[in-house]
């Protein structure tokens, strides 16, 4: 991933979890399509804004530009208490990805980070992580960053778990992008109503 746009919280969201997109890129490394694989409908309009803009380093095949697909796992991590764990859909499309070649690796677990108990900061952290072929995170290289919340974001995503990427059917280090977006602890989170009757 080269460059990444800003994914504000929505203010008057009640929605947290993860939003799953996955991106077909051309080979120049711009967005070609986006597809919502998991969604929190009231985040996921905010995210496919955001990754319209976001560029990557385009796909190669025996040294030449390819089209390639990647899954982007975007967090709203709402600044409050919440459960460790990221509770995650299992109703999932199955995607095979360029060419029907290779498959991105897909998360299986995943956990909030801790906010920072002295920040009172909010933004979007944008990693780009290497999934190894037993599906643990190698590494977490920041993209885009916000210096309170960057090192939370990168703990939270080491102790992630993914269905490792496959080529022609083997299990295959790949990269896959993560990003969290934190409101803020001053901002409140607006009350669910119920509806009127």
């Amino acid at each position: 991933m080269l460059t990444a746009s800003d994914i504000t919280f929505p203010i008057n969201s009640v929605g947290s979890g993860l939003v799953e997109i996955e991106i077909d890129v051309d080979s120049a490394g711009r967005v070609k399509t986006l597809e919502v694989i998991r969604d929190v409908p009231s985040l996921t309009s905010a995210v496919l804004t955001a990754m319209g803009n976001w560029t990557f380093a385009h796909g190669e095949m025996n040294g030449k530009p390819e089209l390639s697909s990647l899954f982007a796992n975007v967090v709203f991590d709402p600044g409050i208490s919440h459960p460790a764990q990221i509770p995650l859909s299992s109703e999932l499309k199955e995607h095979l990805s360029a060419g029907n070649e290779f498959v991105a690796p897909r998360v299986s677990k995943a956990v909030y980070p801790d906010y920072p108990i002295n920040s009172i900061a909010a933004g979007m952290v944008v990693l780009d992580v290497t999934v190894n072929k037993s599906g643990r995170v190698g590494a977490a290289s920041p993209v885009y960053t916000v210096p309170s919340l960057t090192k939370p974001a990168k703990d939270a995503v080491k102790r992630w778990i993914f269905k490792p990427g496959t080529f022609r059917g083997t299990p295959s280090a790949a990269s896959t992008v993560v990003a969290f977006v934190f409101r803020s602890p001053t901002i409140s989170t607006p009350e669910l109503r119920p509806a009127a009757q």
